[in-house]
């Protein structure tokens, strides 16, 4: 028997201070199905909403009204509501503002095994796969402060992958880096989702390319209150090599079908 899995959000309300002080409702009453094992592509206008709702989806923001949902292959449901959230257990997120998920006065090497719940061998499998890609080895004893904007965002991104989390969240996790470090962590990212598909992602962008070439789906968001404007599902087909897939027409076509409800 297939056991029901689930990422649910139910009729979210949630206001916030603007700059003049007055306070503006981000969302009312909004209401989104993400698909579990998948990767989801959030995309908007800036200021749409899309950062709350993932700090609301990591369990660090607690909505006025609804809530959040998720339910693994294990049957356990965790939570994000006005009453309480146990979301944080299953969550990990990746900040936009890369600083915020560092401490000064930590070390690399502590930042990336804080919070590994694997053993060791899986821990030390799992960072030397990131290190791989991201070449972090060499910053290991570093603080953050010694480290360029980029090798600061490949830390943050590296400590989140290390987690294994069950849902991984990332705020335009890839702006800070250059051109070459941009697409080997995109494939890291598709790499990581084909060898764990238990794991849901969902990524925040207003970059329509990134969304395209990440995700299986592709949602657009209005502006506050935020509203969902459309869908567009991704179709790539299974034995294409990532790179190849910006080549195809059916990428072109994906990514205007985006840009166009924008």
């Amino acid at each position: 028997m297939t056991t029901e899995m689930y990422l649910n959000i139910k009729n979210l309300t949630k206001s916030h201070t603007a700059q003049n002080n007055s306070l503006e409702t981000v969302f009312d009453n909004f209401s989104l199905s993400f698909e579990v094992g998948k990767i989801t592509a959030l995309v908007g206008k800036v200021g749409c909403g899309k950062t709350t709702l993932l700090k609301m989806m990591a369990g660090l923001y607690r909505p006025e009204k609804g809530s959040i949902e998720f339910k693994n292959s294990a049957q356990d449901v965790f939570h994000c509501s006005a009453i309480g959230q146990s979301m944080t257990e299953i969550a990990t997120l990746v900040f936009q503002e890369y600083k915020e998920s560092l401490l000064e006065w930590q070390r690399v090497r502590t930042a990336i095994n804080w919070g590994f719940s694997g053993n060791e061998t899986k821990r030390v499998a799992v960072v030397e796969q990131i290190d791989r890609v991201l070449e972090i080895s060499k910053l290991l004893d570093r603080f953050p402060g010694e480290l360029s904007g980029g090798q600061q965002q490949k830390v943050a991104v590296a400590r989140a992958l290390a987690r294994q989390p069950k849902l991984l969240l990332m705020d335009e996790p890839f702006g800070s880096l250059d051109a070459i470090s941009r697409y080997e962590l995109e494939a890291l990212i598709l790499k990581e989702w084909l060898n764990e598909q238990s794991r849901t992602i969902v990524i925040a962008t207003h970059d329509t390319e990134e969304a395209v070439f990440l995700a299986h789906r592709v949602i657009v968001l209005g502006e506050k209150p935020c509203k969902m404007k459309g869908v567009i599902p991704v179709t790539r087909p299974i034995e294409q090599r990532a790179e190849d897939f910006k080549e195809t027409p059916e990428f072109g076509i994906t990514r205007r079908s985006v840009r166009m409800l924008l």
